[in-house]
């Protein structure tokens, strides 16, 4: 959409998108979805086309932001699309397929601006030189702010800086987390079930007595807590967790989960049957139909 009004103009098509950047030469890099690679599209709209390798099951690469010759560009890697010990700030290019690895570790996304890398983690701001020439930093790290907002669930952060030397931010103590709590009729708060954290999307058993959620962290569970004791179990573990949506027929709670190596798990009606796919599995309990379409991811 045009500055001064008009307008908005189709470009491409970003199911679930995780960050854009418009590069100096008309290009724009983005992240269509979750677990897909990085694309590159003309700016007056096209077909895109990969501008990285397409990642391993359960990775995701998002929140590119272009550097400012227009052809080198950073970017979040992240095993799970979450906060993790294991995100790596990347520097990649559009002319070649070589990437470096600038920061590896609990970071979230970061910027560039007046020669320097910006990266959050731990709720720090911080900059420190990068030679595009060499792909490499050097010299001090130096703390720009502290307690900056930032998201966990999708490892964002809030903040932009100008290349002459302009920056905001929003202020946050901890990290933004979901809350998973009773209400009455009125939608007042009554009591909440389990800490504050990222959930992901919860179901309720028929009975009313115990309600399932994943984390969303890189611990990847599924737990299952009792309404009536507050007891909290782990129902299962493996790689990009999500629970199906569940409508008023469902007889019993069901549990989808993919996982990188193939497994034989199936039950229909209460009668368990064998099935194998190659990459994914998915665990039902008591009688829900297996799903049609793929599992969806909740980062």
């Amino acid at each position: 959409m045009d500055a001064n009004g008009g307008p908005p103009i189709p470009i491409c098509n970003a199911v679930n998108g995780r960050g854009a950047t418009w590069g100096t030469g008309d290009v724009i890099i983005f992240a269509p979805q979750i677990g897909s690679a990085i694309f590159r599209v003309p700016a007056a709209g096209g077909k895109p086309a990969a501008a990285t390798a397409m990642p391993t099951t359960g990775e995701s690469r998002r929140w590119p932001v272009f550097l400012p010759d227009g052809r080198h560009f950073i970017y979040l890697r992240t095993p799970l699309g979450s906060v993790d010990e294991n995100n790596e700030i990347r520097l990649a290019s559009l002319d070649n397929s070589e990437e470096t690895v600038l920061l590896h570790g609990r970071y979230y996304l970061s910027s560039f601006a007046s020669g320097q890398l910006l990266a959050v983690r731990d709720g720090a701001l911080t900059a420190q030189k990068l030679d595009l020439s060499s792909g490499k930093l050097s010299g001090a790290v130096t703390v720009l702010a502290e307690h900056v907002q930032r998201d966990d669930l999708v490892a964002g952060a809030v903040f932009a800086a100008t290349e002459n030397g302009l920056l905001v931010y929003q202020y946050g103590v901890e990290a933004a987390a979901e809350r998973m709590i009773w209400v009455d009729a009125q939608g007042k708060e009554a009591e909440q079930i389990v800490e504050e954290g990222f959930l992901g999307s919860a179901r309720i058993s028929p009975d009313e007595t115990k309600v399932a959620y994943p984390n969303g962290t890189s611990e990847n569970n599924i737990w299952v807590v009792d309404l009536k004791t507050g007891a909290r179990t782990r129902s299962v573990s493996a790689g990009g967790l999500s629970i199906p949506p569940s409508g008023p027929r469902t007889a019993r709670r069901s549990i989808s989960a993919s996982a990188k190596a193939a497994a034989r798990q199936r039950s229909t009606l209460g009668r368990p049957t064998a099935l194998v796919h190659s990459g994914e599995f998915w665990l039902h309990r008591r009688g829900l139909p297996p799903p049609m379409s793929r599992p969806t991811e909740n980062i």
